[in-house]
């Protein structure tokens, strides 16, 4: 099966008046599922807290207070809920000991719960990077050097070799 974050998360769309969601990933706790809005400013998903949701059923999730409309610049809505699984890995689900008898339900269980991991891990890469282009100088992209001609820019920085060759 190819890699989808569907597998992991489903993304929304809030109107202002719905306050039910349904998503269509699986889970092993209700502990592991979690619920995040966009943050305009950031322009990042920002988990809220567990007292703002619950569980309407297994595969749906009830807001306290129906998510708003977000729009994009051109007044197009934005998909703002993000509801997402995070697989704990503090221990796994089965432990095994010297002697005792190792079970393949056992073995699946572990297993399936690395898998889970897994995939979040995928998931969330990509994410992670985007932000990291977005929030960090590009040392390439983003300075004047004394090699090319001069651009005022406040956008760049400058090397002291470019302002001394403009000074001079």
């Amino acid at each position: 099966m190819a890699n989808s974050c569907d597998t992991v998360q489903s993304i929304k769309t809030g109107d202002g008046t719905t306050t039910l969601f349904s998503f269509t990933f699986t889970y092993d706790k209700q502990s592991e599922v979690n619920v995040s809005l966009w943050d305009t400013t950031i322009k990042y998903y920002v988990p809220i807290a567990n007292d703002q949701w619950s569980f309407a059923n297994a595969t749906t999730v009830s807001f306290v207070t129906a998510p708003p409309v977000v729009v994009d610049e051109a007044g197009n809505p934005l998909a703002n809920i993000k509801i997402w699984r995070q697989t704990g890995l503090d221990s796994l689900v089965a432990s095994f000991y010297p002697g005792s008898a190792i079970r393949a339900q056992d073995l699946n269980s572990n297993f399936e719960q690395l898998q889970h991991a897994i995939q979040e891990g995928r998931c969330s890469i990509p994410d992670g990077v985007l932000s990291l282009l977005n929030d960090y100088w590009n040392k390439t992209l983003n300075t004047i050097s004394s090699t090319v001609d001069w651009v005022s820019s406040d956008e760049k920085v400058a090397t002291t070799a470019a302002i001394e060759a403009q000074l001079l």
